[in-house]
């Protein structure tokens, strides 16, 4: 609990049934959880003795008073018509099981796991983009407006979404031909044969096509590093075609994280853009 306190977290406790008990009888204010406290500590220490004498059928009865007041009894008819979707169903099941036959603390550890996978599928499903094209300055530009939080479960719909086009590569194709055809002839002209020589690959030359494309994030959130590394796969794959990449309403947590980590924002690239705000 004090790890849990120092990063952050919510602290847990064995003692969840009797705080329940304790509020289902009234007891609401800050004196009825001392007094919780000192009974338990009471109980431990100097009536032990007594309380061992206690039947089992009585702990048996107190047992399930407090499973009584515990489980959510609702549930059961929000399930029977349908208002709780089948896989937080499955999983209620399944902690409940492992909570009878093996123990709590792995039944936890199966609960949040199940549901922390559910979260991701869900949260994956909810990225979509929509597409605008115009042309200016002899050129063309895309904007892609995203919606939905970017993160590990979404960073390969993410790269789909928002790939580069047919025509930004058929565009590119055309530079690169362009630009080939005149290294050769200057090659003939030095006395070189151009048909020995290499040719030219994406790495060897820059090209220009005048295509440009802006992804806004204003109805996004780039949630992990594997959100980072996918924008930055986009951006060289954009930079080996030749298109301008602007990225826009980037939250400034994210923007330094990427001026630190990415290869490609570090290094200044005249094909990246992103705004200062």
């Amino acid at each position: 609990n004090v790890l849990s306190g120092v990063t952050g977290g919510m602290g847990g406790s064995a003692l969840l049934g009797q705080s329940l008990v304790n509020v289902k009888a009234g007891g609401n204010g800050k004196l009825s959880s001392i007094a919780v406290a000192l009974f338990v500590l009471l109980g431990m220490t100097l009536c032990a003795p007594l309380i061992s004498q206690l039947p089992v059928a009585a702990l048996v009865g107190l047992m399930l008073t407090i499973a009584e007041h515990t489980f959510t009894w609702d549930v059961i008819g929000a399930v029977t018509k349908g208002r709780v979707p089948t896989v937080e169903v499955l999983i209620i099941a399944a902690v409940a099981l492992v909570t009878a036959f093996v123990n709590i603390f792995a039944a936890v550890t199966l609960g949040v796991l199940a549901s922390t996978l559910r979260f991701a599928w869900q949260a994956s499903c909810h990225m979509s983009v929509t597409t605008e094209g115009a042309r200016f300055n002899n050129g063309s530009h895309r904007v892609y407006h995203l919606r939905g939080p970017l993160f590990f479960g979404s960073a390969s719909v993410f790269s789909n979404l928002c790939r580069p086009s047919e025509a930004d590569r058929a565009t590119a194709e055309v530079h690169r031909a362009r630009l080939e055809k005149k290294r050769r002839a200057a090659l003939k002209r030095k006395g070189i044969d151009a048909t020995t020589a290499q040719s030219l690959t994406d790495d060897d030359v820059v090209i220009h096509t005048g295509r440009e494309v802006i992804i806004d994030f204003i109805n996004s959130q780039v949630w992990d590093h594997s959100a980072i590394m996918a924008i930055d796969a986009l951006a060289n794959d954009y930079r080996k075609l030749g298109v301008m990449l602007h990225l826009r309403h980037l939250s400034p947590d994210c923007r330094s994280l990427m001026m630190r980590s990415s290869s490609v924002f570090t290094s200044h690239d005249v094909f990246l853009d992103v705004d200062p705000a």
